[in-house]
């Protein structure tokens, strides 16, 4: 069982941040993908969702708005600037 879901893209991530996460508590690693996030989260029992979201290409965007769709009774945190987490807002509100 791990504890905390991380996601990211393969080299835009908070490295320190990252390897803290990894070090202290049970993960589980993925990029942003709608499909591996529903596997994890049905197979891992997972209570933290964390996406690093500075600076993601728009595909990772989209595949964030259909993993947040489905992300029922888990606590989600963006990790990021204010100017990337502004970008997320309008459907974070909605969703």
């Amino acid at each position: 069982m791990k504890d905390i879901l991380i996601i990211k893209e393969e080299n835009n991530f908070d490295k320190p941040i990252y390897e803290f996460l990894k070090n202290k508590y049970l993960t589980t690693s993925i990029g942003f993908s709608a499909k591996d996030a529903d596997f994890a989260m049905a197979s891992e029992g997972i209570s933290l969702v964390l996406a690093f979201v500075e600076d993601i290409s728009p595909a990772s965007v989209v595949e964030l708005r259909r993993i947040l769709m489905y992300m029922k009774g888990v606590h989600v945190c963006l990790l990021g600037s204010m100017p990337a987490f502004d970008k997320f807002s309008e459907f974070l509100d909605k969703d």
